[in-house]
Order: C-alpha cells, then structure tokens, then sequence
C-alpha cells in the first residue's frame, strides 16, 4: 500500500469530487450540458409531453406544468439525449472512418455506467449515448479511440501511436475524461 499512496490518493480526490455533483432536479433554469454547451431548462405547459431545442434552451412541454414532472422530463432529456448521440456519432463515425480507412460493421449508442465506448473483434462498435455531453472534440477522440481499435484491438504502444495520428491530443482528452466524467450524466 505505501508503493501505491501516491496513486491511491489521487483516485480518492477523484472520487470526493464526483460525489461533488448535485443530483439534478429538472427544473426551470436549470442547466444540461450539450456537446460541450450548458443550456438552461424551461418547463413550460403542452398540449402532450416533448422536449424541443429552440433558442439556446432546452424546452420541456408537459401537460400539468404545477404536478412533479421531474422523471417525465428526465425520461424525455435521455431520449432527445439519444437520438442526439445516435446521429453526431454516426455521422463522426463516417467521417474518421474514412481517413483513418476502416469499416465498423455496426454501429450502436447503449447505457454504459463505466465506459464510454467498446469496439468488438467483430468491428462493432457501441457507443455511451452521455458522451454526446462532452465537447466536440473529446467526442472526436472517442471515435478514433473506438476506430483504432479495428486495426489493433488492444492499448499497446503501436495502436496509440495510430491514436496519435488521427487525434494528436488523445492525451488530454483522456484525461478531460476521466476529469469530468461525473458531470456527463442526468
């Protein structure tokens, strides 16, 4: 234990600033992280509940404005939060997958509580739906991440030598991630 202090250490303060997060409450003027943006929450009256991006806002439309509508709106940010993902990180995929010059054979968004992306020996790749959260360019690297993987499917020195290639700043977007991991969620 005293050759690990330094780093045991360390993963506490991580973990002691996660647990920093307020729960989220879903509420008026309440603010939910969109690649990289924070954009306010405004609840307003609807004729049958959706949630709709307009005007730099979040709008969430339920049916009786003064009832708990908390886990409505939650349910309804996850969705738009998926729909989201599933077309960013296709569209990214295509893109990174033609320079760095391979081929997923599918492509998937899924919940994950400890990672943000897999890549199969069957070149199927499932990506966290939270990430789309993240900037545009911590998304970016996760698609190489992801990418490289179909080319090496391991973390030797040779596959984030390919990292390095498509996305020359892998290492601090590795560790934005691991920084702010406990901010990408709802």
């Amino acid at each position: 234990m005293e050759k690990k202090k330094r780093w045991i250490k360390q993963k506490l303060a991580i973990q002691n600033d996660a647990l920093k997060v307020q729960p989220k409450q879903f509420i008026n003027g309440e603010l939910f992280c969109y690649l990289g943006e924070n954009y306010p929450l405004k609840v307003e009256s609807g004729s049958y509940p959706d949630l709709k991006f307009q005007q730099e806002k979040l709008i969430a439309y339920v049916r009786d404005i003064s009832a708990n509508n908390a886990p409505a709106i939650k349910q309804m940010l996850i969705k738009w939060y998926q729909q989201k993902a599933e077309i960013i990180l296709q569209e990214r995929t295509k893109k990174y997958s033609e320079v760095i010059g391979v081929t997923p054979s599918k492509i998937t968004i899924k919940t994950f509580k400890a990672r943000w992306g897999s890549c199969s020996i069957r070149r199927e790749i499932q990506y966290n739906w939270k990430i789309i959260m993240a900037p545009k360019h911590i998304i970016d690297y996760l698609v190489v991440h992801e990418l490289c993987h179909i080319r090496h499917h391991n973390h030797s020195p040779l596959y984030w030598k390919t990292v390095a290639k498509y996305h020359p700043e892998y290492k601090e977007c590795k560790i934005w991630l691991k920084n702010n991991a406990s901010l990408l969620d709802i």
